[in-house]
Order: structure tokens, then C-alpha cells, then sequence
């Protein structure tokens, strides 16, 4: 017996239970549709977009970023905006709202139903919106560019460290702000850079802190810091002495020191002693005095850590 026979001789002996199955999706399916064609009340959160703002002109104040909705619709459109995501947005013409002027304008949101009706479908009734108002506080712009900073937070494992000051890509971002902000924004910082016991070089891309008010060039910075194994490493170095009192001569022992510094593996042959200058200030020495004087590290090669002396304090002989 082929497929054919066996499906017709099992149809024939559940011929009553299949036709009661045909009919009751049948009738499901005229139920649904015609729960479909009756209108409900739902709510519907959406995230706004502003554009279209007067020349010259920038919003001080925050304004709100999501809607909440209030509609009445049938069931086939609830379906349909059941489907509005965050990367939909209700767009706001904000100079044909309020005008070419600066100043301060509250708007009921009531003012906005066309618009919203417009880009969600005509199939919907607005009952009510949240927030019931905007307030646009548009003052005179101006573009200054502004460095931007990292905000970090990281320590390295033993014998580990940053060969050099953190990277950022961009280093200055334009921003876009109100006339009365000027002098008042020094930079633009980026959210906070968590990160611990560091032993290889760290990049990531981080979002910018938006001041109020402002607007930015970029949202986003990339930060790279590098990261090497530390060694110690010495080098002998001669005092140079400075201030010594007015008809004297000095003598101090000893007059060369041992330097002593952290450096990174890759850049330790790279360290000259002439890279370092040790320097003691004369100005306190004095015949009635047996106090030592300090050894200061004046200048030393970028990217060495740690920089001392030995010994860290000096006898001295003055003479007249």
C-alpha cells in the first residue's frame, strides 16, 4: 500500500475528526480577524528626534528624549506599531514649531498630534501624551573646539606600567554651544574607564560626557594606552651646583650620584646618562650650619618612572 492509499484509508476511517479540525481553525481564524477589527486603547512609548532648529540658534535645556503615548487604534495597527523599536524616532520640525526667534517657548504637546499622527499612521487617535508639554530654551550658539580628556581608572600588575600619556583619537572635538557657556566648558570628558591589574596595552572606544546645552562633533572617543613590563635601571650623573652664596666656593661629597629609574624593556638601551641632569640648590648652605643639602632631579627622558637619587642628601664645605 503506497502513501497515497494509506493517508485515504486513515482519512475515511477519521473522516468526523478531521472535518471538525478544518472547521474549528476555521472558525479560530474568523474570531481573530474579527477581534482584529475592533479598536482598543493601548500605550506606546517612542523616542523623539529634534531637528530643524533656527540658524544660530541651540537648545540650553534637555529636552525629552521619549514619548508616551495614549492611542486608540484597531487591532491590526496595534500589531503593526508593536514593531516600533528604539531606532524608529518621531521626528520634530522645531522651526516650523516655534518659529526663527531665541528665548524661552512652552509648547503643549497637544500641538504635536498632526505630526505624530502623520508619521505613525492615520489609522491611530491620539488621546494623550507625556510629557503634556516641551519647553524649547533656544539661546545664540557658537563652535569652539574643546580637548577632550580621559577619565581613568586603572591600576597594573607588578613590574608593569604606561609607557607613555594615554592616546585619544580625536584629542579635541568640536562642540557647538549657547554664547553665555563660553569659558565656562574647559573640556570634554569621557565616561569613566574602569580597568585593573593591567599587564598589555589597553584600546577601547568610549562615549563622551554631553554637557547640557551642548552639542558635539563626535559622541565617542577612542582611548589607547600602552602598556610594558617595567625594569630598573641606573645611571651615574654629575651635580651641578646653583645659588651659591655670594663670595664663597663650595665643595660637596659626593659631586656625582647614582640615578636610579623605571623603564620600559623596549626603551631601556634607548637611557643615557646625559638624559639626566641632578642639581643642589646652595642657597641654605651656611658656615654655621652641618645640615645636608638635597639632590634634585631636575630633568630626566620621557617615559622613565620613578626617578631617584642616591645618595638623596650631600655633605658640603664652604669657604670663603
Amino acid at each position: 500500500m503506497n502513501l497515497f492509499q494509506r493517508f485515504t484509508s486513515r482519512f475515511k476511517r477519521n473522516q468526523r475528526v478531521y472535518v471538525f479540525f478544518v472547521c474549528f481553525v476555521i472558525a479560530a481564524l474568523f474570531w481573530f480577524l474579527l477581534v482584529l477589527t475592533k479598536e482598543y486603547t493601548s500605550s506606546l512609548r517612542v523616542n523623539v528626534a529634534y531637528t530643524n532648529f533656527p540658524s544660530g540658534l541651540i537648545q540650553v535645556s534637555r529636552l525629552p528624549e521619549k514619548f508616551l503615548l495614549s492611542i486608540k487604534a484597531n487591532g491590526y495597527t496595534l500589531m503593526s506599531l508593536n514593531t516600533y523599536d528604539e531606532t524608529n524616532k518621531l521626528n520634530i520640525d522645531v522651526g516650523a514649531l516655534i518659529g526663527p526667534d531665541e528665548g524661552v517657548k512652552k509648547i503643549s504637546s497637544r500641538m504635536l498630534v498632526h505630526d505624530i499622527v502623520q508619521q505613525l499612521g492615520n489609522d491611530i487617535s491620539i488621546i494623550s501624551i507625556e510629557p503634556d508639554s516641551v519647553v524649547f530654551n533656544l539661546n545664540f550658539s557658537t563652535s569652539v573646539k574643546l580637548p577632550v580628556k580621559a577619565n581613568l581608572d586603572v591600576t597594573f600588575d607588578k613590574q608593569y606600567d604606561s609607557v607613555s600619556a594615554v592616546h585619544l583619537s580625536p584629542d579635541s572635538i568640536t562642540a557647538t554651544m549657547p554664547v553665555s557657556y563660553l569659558g565656562s566648558i574647559s573640556h570634554i570628558e569621557t565616561e569613566k574607564i574602569k580597568a585593573e591589574s593591567l599587564r598589555t596595552s589597553f584600546k577601547k572606544k568610549v562615549k563622551l560626557i554631553i554637557p547640557e546645552g551642548v552639542s558635539l562633533s563626535a559622541s565617542e572617543a577612542e582611548v589607547f594606552l600602552q602598556v610594558e613590563k617595567f625594569t630598573e635601571g641606573t645611571v651615574q650623573v654629575p651635580v651641578n651646583l646653583v645659588n651659591v652664596p655670594a663670595g664663597f666656593t663650595i665643595k660637596i661629597y659626593p659631586d656625582i650620584v647614582t640615578v636610579r629609574y623605571l623603564v620600559a624593556l623596549s626603551n631601556y638601551a634607548q637611557v643615557k646618562p646625559e638624559m639626566f641632569t641632578a642639581r643642589v640648590d646652595a642657597s641654605s648652605a651656611s658656615t654655621d650650619s652641618d645640615e645636608k643639602l638635597p639632590v634634585e632631579i631636575v630633568t630626566a627622558p620621557p617615559g622613565v618612572h620613578s626617578v631617584s637619587s642616591q645618595p638623596q642628601l650631600v655633605d658640603f664645605i664652604l669657604k670663603k
